[in-house]
């Protein structure tokens, strides 16, 4: 019988980091967890928290969306779990998604927009508009068309990786922020979990005494000494994903709570917080580059307020960068590295607050016990 690794090494805080570090603690397991930064203060900073399986992206792998919807099945226990374990409010959201037009312009890309939820398998209701105006009552007066989406909900991620953060520290997980992981690290570790997202592809062994800096190859000789076998892709260890960032800007306000449901156009979508409104977001490939173009602050402010005038009122209160890790099929990487001990959880793209709870859940039971599930089978190694 396979005996499960004693001390898991997680490197990256973002939301998958932090919930697979979680999960694995809950199994026995002794976890350290490092980040360069701040644990949720990358990407996951500046996410929506939309749990929508079918909404997001013209994607519409079976297998992906089934991913989405075994992990929003989860979100409720889960986020019970951590709730009473912190004392936190995770600020799970009960609302549902509206899909809405507000001219014509949008008319017909909100009926396309409904039709592939729908052969994604998911359940789109059309609503008389005064309806739609019960469900949000500050919707533009110039309605068009509206649509539900069943089932849908919504979080605030930054309250999510701060109940997080409070359980690994309740559980005594090693929690390292602004640290590169060392050679000790390694040698300490029987497994290591790779949940680095953008950064993926530019992790590299350095001669120091950082087995990782950013540049894009492992050392294998540093991972035979930690106990985690070779890595395959050649004898330089070579495991590029072809991952890429994609920024993503979200526009927060804050002063008053508008919106109780996420409310999606063809332009925008105002996620629900609980003193104001996320507007999101732009899809930009500008590499690394964190800057906020006035353009697309722009035109979130301006559609998010056509939709919602009401938002005019409201305190401007950040601009929010993340670097969204895509892979070139849009499909995440859930897997171990062939012959090593060396697990990878990335490339979730727009979909690592909903993937979260399952992502862990799978990759712990997998780390644990040797066996992969056969939800995340799709997800496998997949080198350039």
């Amino acid at each position: 019988m396979r005996k499960a690794p004693q001390h898991v090494l997680v490197i990256g805080g973002g939301i998958i980091g932090l919930s697979i570090a979680y999960r694995l603690a809950t199994r026995g397991a002794h976890v350290t967890l490092v980040d360069r930064g701040i644990p949720g203060h990358e990407c996951t900073w500046a996410a929506g928290g939309m749990l929508a399986p079918t909404c997001e992206g013209e994607v519409a792998d079976r297998a992906l969306v089934a991913l989405g919807y075994d992990s929003l099945h989860r979100y409720h226990a889960w986020v019970s779990e951590l709730e009473s374990l912190t004392g936190l409010d995770c600020c799970l959201g009960s609302g549902e998604t509206l899909l809405v037009a507000t001219d014509h312009d949008e008319r017909g890309q909100t009926e396309h927009m409904a039709r592939l939820i729908t052969n994604k398998g998911g359940h789109v209701e059309r609503l008389h508009l005064d309806d739609a105006r019960a469900m949000a009552p500050l919707l533009t007066p110039r309605l068009t068309l509206a649509y539900r989406v069943q089932g849908d909900r919504w979080i605030e991620p930054r309250a999510l990786c701060q109940a997080l953060v409070e359980a690994l520290h309740r559980m005594n997980v090693d929690v390292r922020e602004n640290h590169e992981a060392t050679c000790q690290d390694f040698v300490m570790a029987d497994a290591v979990v790779l949940a680095c997202g953008a950064w993926h592809d530019l992790l590299k062994h350095s001669p120091s005494d950082s087995p990782f800096t950013l540049a894009g190859e492992v050392d294998t000789p540093t991972f035979v000494r930690a106990g985690c076998g070779r890595v395959g892709g050649g004898a330089n260890g070579h495991f590029s994903l072809g991952i890429r960032p994609i920024r993503g800007q979200t526009v927060h306000l804050t002063g008053a709570s508008l919106l109780n449901h996420v409310v999606r156009t063809p332009r925008v979508y105002l996620v629900p917080r609980r003193d104001g409104v996320v507007i999101g977001a732009t899809s930009e490939e500008q590499g690394f580059d964190r800057t906020s173009p006035a353009g697309g602050v722009y035109e979130l402010l301006r559609y998010g307020i056509q939709t919602v005038p009401a938002l005019y009122e409201l305190h401007f209160s950040e601009v929010a960068v993340g670097f969204r890790s895509a892979t070139k099929d849009h499909m995440p990487v859930l897997d171990k590295v062939p012959q090593s001990s060396i697990y990878v959880a990335t490339g979730h793209y727009r979909d690592g607050i909903l993937l979260a709870p399952a992502s862990a859940d799978h990759m712990a039971e997998m780390i644990m016990t040797g066996e992969k599930p056969d939800a995340i089978e799709p997800f496998s190694w997949r080198a350039q």
